[in-house]
């Protein structure tokens, strides 16, 4: 399912510095949020996914809920937004396969005043602040959720009267009116202080609000099944004189986080990755590395005693690169979790 969504996501958006979501400031920091309703398809009875009364109607929707993490400006926010930025022009090929009733995309960034920081600048890139926690949702009905995963061939389990569909350890009866689909993000600098956080003595005399938010965040994280993490390869990759190289210092922060996620998501937890913004190169347009510069880049790891693989190819996609090394990685050091 994550690949459907990505390939929908890179044809998507505008996201240029005039497309700002309008910044809200709240008692806990700073929010965006954005909404789509689709008006032909929603009646009175269709349930909000962001109203009030959308827990009460748990015993019929099910709900898909999937982690997003990764490096700072790699497109999280991007592609939480995608489902609900109605105006962009290739929203409307989304909405064709997708047909959702409504949509919903809030994003925040924790800031809880303290004595002389009232200078605080939320905003990062534009045209999104800078992400502690946000959340991205679109509401099926259960037929045109059937339909989605039988045009895009996704295996599911049915019952001999065909009432029933078995997605995961999720069953859609007969009864199921809705299915909900929602991804949580989980910004990288905000991942980086539940790291910090793991760990330390808290008491009630230094216990604030911000660590109170981190705990709970470390609570979602050992509770998620299925993640998506996206590398932002400006930030992974250097490029001088038209050759890549890798950037150690970079690589090292997401092994750290790797090590960490390995220790406190469950057991046999899939992690599937998603590299943004890696320069096209070629006629074709492609992301690749050439041999030599894979050679290098396995040169460079020779501590993690990653050089005995084969990738051959005068061009190897980066993506095989990549998963070829940290799946390597996982092995050396006995990972739990899964890289797919």
């Amino acid at each position: 399912i994550f690949h459907i969504f990505l390939a929908f996501f890179a044809n998507e958006c505008d996201m240029s510095a005039e497309n700002v979501i309008p910044i809200e400031r709240t008692d806990f920091g700073f929010v965006q949020r954005s909404k789509f309703v689709h008006v032909e398809l929603t009646h009175e009875e269709t349930i909000d996914v962001d109203g009030p009364f959308s827990q009460c109607f748990s015993s019929e929707t099910k709900s898909f809920t999937f982690l997003i993490l990764g490096d700072q400006n790699a497109g999280k926010s991007t592609f939480l937004h995608s489902f609900s930025h109605w105006n962009d022009p290739n929203f409307l090929e989304i909405t064709s396969y997708l047909p959702f009733l409504n949509s919903f995309f809030v994003n925040t960034r924790f800031f809880f005043e303290k004595e002389g920081e009232s200078d605080f600048s939320a905003m990062d890139e534009l045209p999104f602040i800078d992400t502690d926690l946000g959340r991205g949702s679109f509401l099926l009905t259960r037929d045109d959720f059937i339909f989605f995963l039988n045009e895009f061939e996704i295996s599911f389990e049915i019952s001999v009267d065909g009432k029933c569909v078995k997605l995961g350890n999720v069953e859609i009866t007969a009864e199921t009116h809705y299915v909900l689909v929602q991804f949580v993000e989980i910004g990288g600098d905000h991942l980086d202080s539940v790291m910090k956080c793991k760990g330390r003595e808290v008491s009630p005399s230094n216990f604030d609000r911000m660590e109170e938010i981190l705990l709970k965040s470390l609570d979602l994280l050992s509770r998620a099944k299925k993640t998506l993490y996206f590398i932002n390869a400006n930030s992974c990759f250097a490029s001088e004189k038209g050759e890549i190289s890798l950037r150690m210092e970079s690589f090292d922060r997401l092994i750290d986080r790797l090590r960490f996620l390995n220790e406190n998501l469950n057991e046999s937890h899939e992690i599937l990755f998603y590299l943004s913004r890696f320069p096209l190169r070629g006629i074709d347009k492609e992301a690749f590395f050439t041999l030599e510069e894979t050679r290098s880049i396995v040169q460079s790891l020779s501590r993690f005693s990653v050089q005995n693989f084969k990738l051959e190819g005068q061009k190897i996609k980066v993506e095989q690169v990549l998963e070829t090394i940290l799946s390597h990685i996982s092995k050396i050091e006995s990972w739990n979790i899964k890289i797919v």
